[in-house]
Formats: structure tokens, C-alpha cells, sequence
């Protein structure tokens, strides 16, 4: 508000969604639609059904989908992440997209929302390098190279378990491609 930056936590949550992140998700989805649109998305990703004596929107279906958001698996927070980014009307997801990097930079979560995608994240060195690379790629019109680093970096955002040897892969092919 005053000009002030927060300052970028150093990343300490990967693997895991905290019961803090959970509970911030809810709130800023009920920003953009209600709870019966929130809940169809829940259920998606978690494969429940929803509770058919639920049927208007108020603290019983909020009860529910937190209940919901609350027990399932972490990997499936950032997927809800996801498909909720999918659903929401196209004017609203800049703003979405912000206010969930907001949060995950502020504390210390090794994700980024970028075009709708839950990637991972590093800390302020590599975020840089990575986009100097891609402008560099870029200018110079190596395609193929900048490929296989989206691709290393999509293998390496795999939920639950990254990709390891894909990303070493991809890497070494645009480095290959580079020569």
C-alpha cells in the first residue's frame, strides 16, 4: 500500500500443502464465484461426490468443500489450483493468478501459477536465469532449445513425484540443440 515489498521467503514448502494455504484457497475462490461452482471443482479433483442434501449455498456446502479441501492429498490442492484457474471466467484469472503467486512467494511455497499451470518454482537467482534464457532463445530464434527447457521444467513440476531424469534429459537436448 505504501510502496512496500514484501520480500521473497526463501522456499520451504515444496511437497506439501499446508493446512494455512488450504484454508487462504477457499477464501480467494469465493472471491471469484460461489460455492456451488468451488464445490463441483473440489469434487472433480478429489473424486467425492458431493453431498446431495447440500443443495444451497451456505455453511453446511462451505462446511463441506473446506472438509473437502481439508482431507484430500497435497499434490491435489495445486490441481484445484489448476482447474479452478480453467473455470473461472478469462478477465478474472490475471488477478487470480497474482494473488495465488502473492501467496506462495510471501511464504515460501516452491510453486508458481503461470498461464493457468502449477509450476515449480526456485528461488530469485534461477527465476531470473530462466527468463534471460528464454529471451535469449528467443531472439535467436532456437526453438527446439527452448522446447526442451519448457519441457525440463514441466517434468520437474510433475505432482507427486518430479520427473528427475526427464528434466536431465530435456536439459542436455536444448544444450545439444544449442550446439
Amino acid at each position: 500500500r505504501m510502496g512496500i515489498q514484501i520480500p521473497i521467503a526463501e522456499i520451504t514448502i515444496r511437497n506439501d500443502a499446508p493446512d494455512a494455504l488450504r484454508n487462504y484457497l477457499l477464501v480467494i475462490m469465493k472471491q471469484y464465484c460461489g460455492l456451488k461452482k468451488i464445490r463441483e471443482i473440489v469434487c472433480m479433483v478429489t473424486k467425492e461426490a458431493p453431498d446431495p442434501n447440500n443443495w444451497g449455498e451456505n455453511e453446511f456446502m462451505n462446511s463441506e468443500v473446506q472438509a473437502l479441501i481439508m482431507d484430500c492429498a497435497w499434490y491435489r490442492i495445486y490441481d484445484i489450483i489448476e482447474l479452478f484457474c480453467i473455470k473461472i471466467d478469462i478477465r478474472q484469472k490475471p488477478d487470480f493468478e497474482e494473488k495465488i503467486n502473492e501467496y506462495f512467494f510471501e511464504k515460501g511455497i516452491g510453486w508458481k501459477l503461470n498461464n493457468g499451470l502449477i509450476e515449480i518454482r526456485g528461488d530469485e537467482t534461477f527465476e531470473s536465469a530462466l527468463s534471460e534464457i528464454e529471451v535469449v532463445l528467443n531472439d535467436r530464434r532456437l526453438a527446439t532449445s527452448k522446447t526442451e527447457i519448457k519441457e525440463a521444467i514441466a517434468d520437474l513440476s510433475r505432482r507427486p513425484d518430479p520427473e528427475v531424469t526427464g528434466a536431465v534429459q530435456h536439459s542436455l537436448a536444448a544444450l545439444e540443440c544449442l550446439s
